[in-house]
């Protein structure tokens, strides 16, 4: 009895949370949100930029029937009234955005962590991405919008001081941007290859 008791195994540790090919399923599932979401990104920042590129066309080439509105209204009040009905778009734009890319990430690493055999490494890009787009949407995206706004309210003429603020929020989207893409792509290739079921 106590010999067969001492050559039994003890149960083995678990290992996985959840059936590999449960895992594997989600995983897939998580690399076609980052897809979607890298998607967007994209899709944002080609109509943003367009939006202002559309002011320029509108007002060098206009329809018969714009052209006469431009006329009663004159080319500066109507120059300045398309920049600011392109920038309310895009800060729009900006903040749909933004929601869109913090509820992607957090759904993200809530997929990783609940149903995923996940490591600590994938489980950390997972949830830095998620901590990078709520900095975006709680703090970065916000302060382009109201300095944007107070930008356009103000009377015409030099505002250096917040302009210079406007181009650092700018700035600082855009390297947060190009910081969570590639975290995306880095936790994209680990599961690709398989990595997030690895222990480490």
């Amino acid at each position: 009895m106590s010999g067969s008791m001492g050559s039994r195994q003890a149960p083995p540790a678990v290992r996985d949370r959840i059936r590999d090919e449960d895992s594997r399923l989600i995983e897939r599932v998580v690399v076609l949100l980052l897809a979607f979401w890298m998607g967007t990104l994209l899709l944002a920042a080609l109509a943003a930029t367009g939006s202002f590129a559309a002011v320029d066309s509108t007002l060098s080439k206009p329809p018969a029937v714009v052209a006469k509105a431009l006329e009663r209204m004159g080319p500066d009040q109507t120059r300045e009234l398309l920049h600011y009905h392109s920038g309310e778009v895009n800060r729009g734009l900006f903040e749909t955005f933004g929601w869109l890319q913090l509820g992607l990430t957090a759904v993200t690493f809530t997929l990783m962590l609940f149903l995923t055999n996940a490591g600590k490494r994938v489980l950390g890009l997972a949830a830095s991405m998620a901590a990078m787009s709520g900095l975006i949407s709680f703090y970065v995206i916000p302060g382009m919008v109201r300095i944007g706004r107070e930008m356009r309210a103000r009377p015409p003429g030099p505002t250096p001081d917040m302009s210079e603020s406007f181009q650092t929020m700018h700035r600082a989207f855009a390297a947060f941007e190009v910081a969570a893409v590639l975290l995306a792509i880095l936790l994209m290739a680990a599961l690709l290859r398989g990595g997030a079921r690895a222990r480490r």
